[in-house]
């Protein structure tokens, strides 16, 4: 009983948390829901590209397997679950962040119902594991890149973030945590059109 209203509090907290977002960027983004002593003033340098750090313990390091591995996925997904919704009516989605050995089958049979959904901005609030920061981070870089390509970044929409309250600018946070990196690969194989995300670490 304990831990489901744990699990309850931190719920509520993460849609408050999306509500204020939501407000703060005047939009309707699909929302998915998932600091060191280094000197923050060098972590905060612009640059443009965020290459992917998680190895092939946590998910296929090539386009190709990339691809495979999900589709593989998503027919046992299918199987399994047999699960469905009118894409149109989803306006958020919770999704695990393990290594897709994992969590893999459980996080495609999310995606795969929101495949044929278009979809122009997602936002990503993952939690960071080791957080020594306070508030939510967002990134100063304009682009990720993964095996299976690049993913771009809502740079409009972060930047009425900044001096927003909990906010704060952090890029290091985004270098080590893999709660976020996780969706990007399954992010790019089911949403064909394009879109861009705003990544958020909450501490």
């Amino acid at each position: 009983m304990k831990n489901l209203k744990t699990k309850a509090r931190v719920l509520r907290i993460s849609m408050a948390i999306c509500i204020k977002i939501i407000f703060l960027l005047s939009c309707t983004p699909l929302i998915i829901y998932t600091a060191t002593n280094t000197d923050q003033s060098a972590l905060k340098k612009q640059f443009t590209l965020k290459k992917w750090h998680l190895n092939a313990d946590w998910y296929p390091q090539n386009a190709r397997d990339a691809s495979r591995t999900l589709t593989r996925y998503s027919e046992k997904a299918q199987t399994a679950y047999q699960a469905s919704i009118n894409p149109t009516a989803v306006q958020a989605i919770i999704v695990p962040h393990a290594g897709y050995q994992y969590s893999g089958i459980v996080a495609t049979s999310v995606y795969r119902l929101i495949e044929k959904k278009e979809i122009s901005r997602i936002i990503i609030l993952a939690p960071d594991h080791r957080a020594r920061y306070t508030g939510i981070a967002y990134p100063t870089f304009k682009q990720y890149q993964i095996p299976s390509g690049t993913v771009d970044i809502d740079t409009t929409s972060i930047a009425q973030l900044k001096n927003k309250e909990p906010f704060i600018e952090r890029n290091e946070p985004f270098s080590r945590e893999h709660s976020l990196e996780i969706q990007l690969p399954l992010i790019y194989h089911f949403l064909k059109n394009d879109f861009k995300i705003i990544p958020l670490l909450v501490d």
